[in-house]
C-alpha cells in the first residue's frame, strides 16, 4: 500500500543521498574550515524537511489507511505504524550522514552509537512488556530516537574533529 512505498521511497532517496554526502564529505574534510560541519547540518536539515513531508501524513493517515486497504482488522499495524513515527523520521535524517564517521575516521564512535542502539530500545521493550502492545511498540520507537538523537551528537563531535585528513597520495 501507500504507507509501505512512502517508507521504501525515503529508504531509496537516504541511500542516494548517503552516497552523494560520502563523496562530498571526503572533498569538505579536505577543504577544511568548517566546511564538513556545515555540508552535515545542510543535509541534514534537508532530511529532516524530506523526513517530515513524507512520514508525518503517511503515519498520520495510517490507521485509517490499513483499515480501508486491508481490512478492519489491520487498523491496529497502523496504529503501531504511527507510534514508530519518532524512529523512523529519526533514522531517515541520521542515518545518511553517518558516513561521516568513516571519512573523519571514527569507528569508535559508531560503536558507541551500536551499543545504544542495540540496547536501549531492547531493553525499554523488555521493561514495557508489561503495559501493552502500544506502551511497548512507542517506547522502542522513542528509545531507538533517542539513540538516533545520540547518534546526531556524535555526528556532530565528530564534524568539528580538528585531526588532519589522511595522508594524501601523489
Amino acid at each position: 500500500g501507500l504507507p509501505l512505498a512512502s517508507i521504501g521511497a525515503v529508504y531509496l532517496i537516504g541511500a542516494s543521498v548517503a552516497d552523494v554526502f560520502h563523496a562530498h564529505v571526503v572533498t569538505a574534510r579536505a577543504q577544511g574550515g568548517g566546511a564538513v560541519r556545515h555540508l552535515l547540518l545542510r543535509t541534514a536539515s534537508r532530511l529532516a524537511l524530506l523526513a517530515t513531508v513524507i512520514y508525518v501524513p503517511v503515519c498520520v493517515a495510517a490507521p485509517f489507511l490499513f483499515q480501508w486497504v486491508f481490512g478492519r482488522e489491520w487498523q491496529t499495524s497502523g496504529w503501531l505504524m504511527l507510534l514508530l513515527l519518532p524512529m523512523w523520521w529519526a533514522a531517515a535524517v541520521v542515518s545518511p550522514v553517518s558516513r561521516l564517521l568513516v571519512v573523519m575516521d571514527r569507528p569508535a564512535l559508531k560503536f558507541a552509537f551500536d551499543l545504544v542502539f542495540l540496547v536501549a530500545p531492547i531493553a525499554t521493550l523488555f521493561s514495557l512488556r508489561d503495559r501493552g502492545i502500544n506502551a511497548a511498540v512507542f517506547g522502542y520507537g522513542m528509545a531507538a530516537c533517542v539513540a538516533y538523537v545520540v547518534y546526531a551528537a556524535l555526528l556532530l563531535i565528530a564534524s568539528s574533529d580538528g585531526r588532519p585528513a589522511g595522508p594524501k597520495v601523489g
